[in-house]
């Protein structure tokens, strides 16, 4: 208050699939609209020249209309739904104003005007909130509820929709799906299948083109243009792998033992490794998991030994357990453990670094990606 310095303050996060910057501003635009609205009811007073001050047009326009109808497929639907029911209930007209951002980059906090003061320490706040939420155990929890005066929801596994469900449907029918045929195949038992980081890939693909989309799942069902499936339906093809001479299956991408794709495995592997001294990676993982790699699937993880004669310490072979598992071919098409995430989430939150394990992940698997796309490219080049 500009006249008795009185301040009401407060913050939240929100911890789920949904969760991004833009929808914070519109939460916190709801927050505001919902406390308004609560004291209208609750006093029976319509506040004049009610002025509302946010840093992000696209919520300011967002706010600033009428919502007679909420599509299903619009994003942050259910925040739009219940700012409608505002609308519709309140007699309140909030005039909603912009306040540029981020202005204590350019001046002492002391020149700012109030609105880019309050502003300032709303970002301070809504940082600590979300680094606070990231602290916590327990990361891949959601923390996402029914909204106030919010009539209904949709949850799928847990996680509320708030946008199309049917993209999450189809994503968790497939699943489904591929759990009971992983199961019939004898790919992996129920078990492993339910310790592979799913979500994780699932984060990375959906920012790859379709056509990285189509490689990635002929080569992981192994329908792809390798020499045992185009010698199926051309006779005149060979089978044999162009660069070492043996059987070539899908499964061989990353085995293959000619002199030039093994100089290629090993320049992956170094960019591997320095990926992972740059984004705050635990030690042990820099150290284990690329020798575990480089063995192309000829030795379990839990029997490397290190060059340096250094002993694998007891979570570090919980976590090459759990690896093995899954399957060294697995582990190079991006599906990993949750043992794995886990582990560097810990050190992430011990290492007071801005890196999120959600992003470390979708790092570490397009690094892993990137290392089998190289060997089919050059696969390829050597056939062609």
């Amino acid at each position: 208050c500009s006249e008795t310095s009185n301040c009401l303050q407060g913050e939240f996060a929100e911890q789920s699939e949904s969760a991004d910057s833009y929808r914070g501003e519109q939460l916190g635009m709801l927050a505001i609209h919902l406390v308004l609205a609560t004291m209208e009811e609750h006093y029976g007073e319509i506040p004049t020249a009610s002025q509302i001050y946010c840093d992000n047009k696209g919520t300011i326009q967002t706010f600033s209309r009428k919502h007679k109808r909420v599509s299903a497929t619009v994003a942050n639907n259910d925040i739009l739904r219940v700012l409608r029911r505002i609308q519709g209930k309140s007699k309140l007209h909030h005039r909603i104003q912009h306040v540029k951002a981020h202005q204590d980059d350019h001046f002492d906090l002391h020149m700012l005007d109030l609105e880019e003061q309050l502003n300032y320490n709303c970002d301070l706040r809504a940082k600590r909130a979300v680094k606070n939420a990231c602290s916590r155990k327990g990361e891949r929890s959601s923390t996402i509820y029914s909204l106030p005066m919010e009539s209904a929801a949709v949850y799928i596994e847990g996680e509320k929709q708030t946008t199309d469900i049917a993209k999450a449907l189809r994503y968790h029918i497939g699943k489904a799906n591929a759990r009971r045929f992983y199961a019939d195949e004898k790919i992996m038992d129920n078990e492993t299948f339910d310790s592979v980081t799913w979500e994780d890939l699932r984060n990375l693909l959906q920012r790859r083109p379709k056509m990285y989309q189509l490689w990635y799942g002929k080569q992981c069902s192994g329908f792809c243009g390798v020499g045992a499936m185009v010698s199926r339906w051309d006779k005149n093809e060979s089978s044999k792998c162009p660069n070492c001479g043996v059987h070539e299956t899908a499964d061989h991408l990353n085995r293959c033992s000619n002199k030039i794709r093994r100089a290629l495995l090993s320049d992956s592997l170094r960019d591997l490794i320095e990926w992972m001294e740059d984004h705050d990676t635990d030690p042990e993982l820099t150290s284990w998991l690329p020798l575990y790699l480089q063995k192309q699937g000829h030795k379990l993880f839990v029997d490397l030994i290190h060059p340096a004669r250094v002993k694998m310490n007891q979570r570090m072979r919980q976590v090459g357990h759990s690896l093995d598992k899954i399957g060294w071919r697995h582990v190079t098409e991006g599906k990993l453990s949750m043992a794995l995430r886990s582990m560097q989430a810990d050190y992430l939150r011990q290492s007071h670094t801005d890196v999120t394990i959600d992003n470390w992940m979708r790092g570490l698997i397009d690094q892993l990606l990137t290392l089998s796309h190289t060997q089919w490219l050059c696969r390829n080049l050597t056939k062609h």
